[in-house]
């Protein structure tokens, strides 16, 4: 086994003499020059693992990288080793997450988290989101190279969308995430966290009174006029009845109910992930009129036209029922937000709504707190306007 300093002279003259062999330097030990037979010479560096494992990495070719680095190099390996770390490990780490794109991982975190912790839908949302709104350039980007400018350059590229661009981003986050449980990322470096969101304008929407009663005076003439759309009437009304959301009401079968005690079981539940746990919607008078009133063909509450499927959305008859009403169109989801807003102005407490909604947690009820500043700001002005025509010598004067 030969062994010399090595100095750039002596890589140069260096001979491999017919066969495979190493040149080990006495400066550094376990860095040496390997040649080939058929000449080519390259550093490595052998160093031992604290269980005894010995491990072999190679610095690099000889006619590119001068020995004085290469041995540099060498050191910085043995370091590792000493500090407990495998560097051919990490090298081989790598090496795979170069391979391993943005696209790579958003399925992998599709596959292995999203369906079996989500619901269908918000699985689907997302499969949607890196299908259309992830541009190729970041689908392409390896994993382990995706920093913050990219993800601030992706964010600014959607500005025109605020509210579609701050999802996107969060996905981006998540899949950052799932790299990091994967070892693909160092850990704590998601590129997204110092990105700043987008401000999002309150989207929630109330129907007034007013609203409501020329709503629902949509709602029965289009009904009247197209039997077909019966189906579509009644889920939009039983949504705004019960406060649950579309889906909750667009999946329910008729075996879902129980008329005897006035409740309905809910399939598609975002807070419930289990058939015991299922929630439960309290069905009262208007609730039960309304469902008397359909007819039980199909297994479906809300059938669709397609035989043996559900209805899937309500959305053209809601905006056709708006127009007729001479309202501004909304969501359908801001008829939970009006079954909120109704129950809290006629004085049900904020825990009682979220059991209502099916909120999981009492915080997520506390958006609509403000609503039950209108009682009191009555409450408030009669008392003040009371106390002033008392100062005033207005009460009891006469």
């Amino acid at each position: 086994m030969a062994k010399q300093k090595l100095t750039s002279t002596v890589v140069l003259k260096a001979q491999a003499k017919g066969q495979n062999s190493i040149v080990w330097d006495t400066e550094v030990s376990g860095f040496g020059l390997r040649m080939s037979a058929s000449g080519h010479k390259s550093y490595l560096v052998r160093y031992a693992l604290a269980s005894g494992t010995r491990r072999q990495l190679s610095l690099g070719p000889a006619s590119v990288l001068h020995v004085a680095e290469a041995r540099k190099r060498a050191r910085a390996v043995l370091v590792e080793a000493l500090d407990g770390a495998d560097p051919l490990d990490e090298r081989r780490k790598q090496r795979r997450e170069a391979g391993v794109s943005v696209a790579d991982i958003g399925e992998r975190f599709l596959r292995e988290h999203v369906e079996r912790k989500r619901k269908p839908s918000t699985a689907a949302g997302y499969k949607r989101q890196l299908a259309a709104d992830f541009p190729e350039w970041l689908r392409q980007r390896p994993i382990g190279e995706l920093d913050r400018k990219d993800a601030q350059r992706f964010h600014a590229e959607r500005v025109e969308t605020p509210v579609a661009a701050n999802r996107n981003l969060k996905l981006l986050s998540a899949i950052c995430t799932h790299a990091e449980r994967l070892e693909l990322r160092p850990q704590n470096a998601n590129p997204c966290r110092f990105v700043e969101l987008y401000p999002e304008r309150a989207r929630e929407r109330f129907l007034s009174i007013e609203e409501l009663g020329a709503f629902g005076w949509a709602l029965s003439e289009i009904a009247a006029q197209d039997p077909g759309k019966a189906s579509a009437v009644a889920a939009i009304e039983f949504v705004l009845l019960t406060g649950c959301r579309r889906n909750e009401a667009l999946d329910l079968r008729w075996t879902d109910i129980d008329l005897a005690r006035r409740l309905a079981f809910l399939r598609d539940d975002k807070t419930s992930r289990t058939s015991a746990t299922r929630k439960v919607l309290r069905l009262d008078a208007p609730v039960l009129e309304l469902l008397a009133g359909l007819p039980q063909e199909s297994v479906w509450v809300f059938p669709s036209k397609m035989r043996g499927k559900p209805l899937r959305d309500p959305r053209k008859v809601l905006h056709a029922a708006c127009d007729r009403a001479g309202i501004e169109r909304f969501r359908l989801h801001d008829l939970r937000h009006t079954f909120a807003s109704m129950a809290i102005g006629r004085g049900v407490a904020l825990p009682v709504v979220g059991k209502l909604l099916g909120h999981a947690r009492l915080t997520t009820t506390l958006k609509y707190a403000h609503l039950t500043e209108d009682p009191q700001r009555e409450g408030a002005a009669i008392t003040q306007s009371a106390l002033k025509e008392a100062l005033n010598g207005r009460i009891g004067s006469a």
